[in-house]
């Protein structure tokens, strides 16, 4: 603390020097799980679990070129650096990066960021009851942008953020691990648009307020601008061939409410829990591509899953294990959840 007098004035300014506390943060995450084997005794499953992850919350990017400033990285605009490295034995890989600034511009807090990652799933061939059935593996690279705003209307609790994604996978024998069989490369081109009303008096243990969320996603309609119809596979007329989905096509809406009512305010508070949520997806012209076998929705369990396959979205219900309702394999295309609670 520095006193600065102004004799003249009368008056004291006090100058106050301050030293940025750090607050990143390090993820090692590791453990041992079990070893599966084939009647040969060759590994298919189990090893070495770890996960690796940097977060760096006061990154800067625009002092990167700085030497000065690398401490040994550039820190003080408030933005968000994430590098994460998993492992699930010889089964699964992930790599991923993302980054996020948080007052874009500088003027207003507008949110520009981007995330990517890298995936691997893997099965080697093994033999099961007599039968040789072939190595599965999946490559999966996504890449999005995102882009995010506070509105003003209809209240300040509303922000809206615009997302622009790619992702591409690699299939290979998919029919030993996948909703849909064969070898083949998808691509997925999309735009989404989400708003959302946030309320709530506290992220952790919400005691009133609500949360609103609507998300509207898409693809372009390649089928109908190429005039192309995909062939259908002959062992399953429900399913198109891999290869047809070389540009993917899928329309999804999903709706998301949440309700919290204090209904008394001890020093254990009763609260009165409510939602509503529901999610659709379909296809621009489903006579020609058929609903597109990723990006679906899986309904049970905790919503805890590290990772996920293939894009599907995991929605939670206690009670019930993942996946529980609807086809385990190809989950589902739609879906409409409500939940009451008591909770204190």
């Amino acid at each position: 603390i520095v006193p600065l007098p102004d004799p003249n004035r009368g008056t004291v300014d006090i100058k106050y020097v301050v030293e940025e506390r750090s607050n990143d943060q390090i993820m090692l995450q590791g453990g041992w799980g079990g070893r599966s084997t084939d009647n040969n005794g060759q590994q298919i499953s189990g090893g070495l679990l770890l996960t690796v992850g940097l977060t760096f919350n006061n990154f800067a990017a625009r002092k990167i070129w700085d030497r000065s400033a690398c401490r040994p990285l550039p820190s003080g605009d408030g933005q968000r650096l994430t590098l994460q490295v998993q492992t699930n034995g010889v089964n699964f890989q992930n790599y991923g990066i993302s980054f996020l600034a948080p007052w874009f511009g500088g003027k207003k807090p507008n949110s520009l960021g981007f995330n990517t990652n890298y995936s691997i799933q893997y099965t080697p061939s093994y033999l099961f009851q007599g039968r040789q059935i072939p190595e599965f593996r999946l490559n999966v690279f996504n890449f999005s942008v995102d882009y995010g705003r506070r509105l003003t209307w209809p209240d300040a609790f509303c922000r809206s953020c615009t997302t622009l994604r790619f992702s591409n996978y690699n299939l290979s024998n998919a029919a030993t691990g996948f909703p849909t069989s064969g070898s083949g490369v998808l691509n997925i081109l999309s735009g989404r648009q989400t708003i959302d009303r946030t309320s709530i008096d506290a992220p952790i243990f919400s005691r009133s307020g609500s949360v609103f969320t609507l998300t509207a996603e898409a693809t372009p309609p390649w089928s109908l601008i190429q005039g192309r119809r995909y062939e259908r596979q002959a062992e399953n007329p429900d399913f198109f061939v891999p290869q047809a989905y070389q540009l993917l096509e899928f329309w999804k809406i999903k709706f998301d409410s949440q309700l919290f009512l204090p209904i008394t305010r001890n020093k254990l508070p009763l609260v009165a829990f409510m939602r509503a949520r529901a999610g659709f997806m379909g296809a621009w012209d489903a006579s020609r591509t058929g609903i597109a076998p990723v990006e679906r929705f899986y309904l049970g369990g905790d919503g805890l899953v590290g990772f996920v396959l293939d894009g599907r979205e995991i929605i939670a219900l206690r009670g019930y294990q993942t996946p529980a309702l609807g086809d385990g394999q190809l989950g589902t295309t739609r879906y409409v959840n409500y939940t009451f609670e008591l909770r204190q």
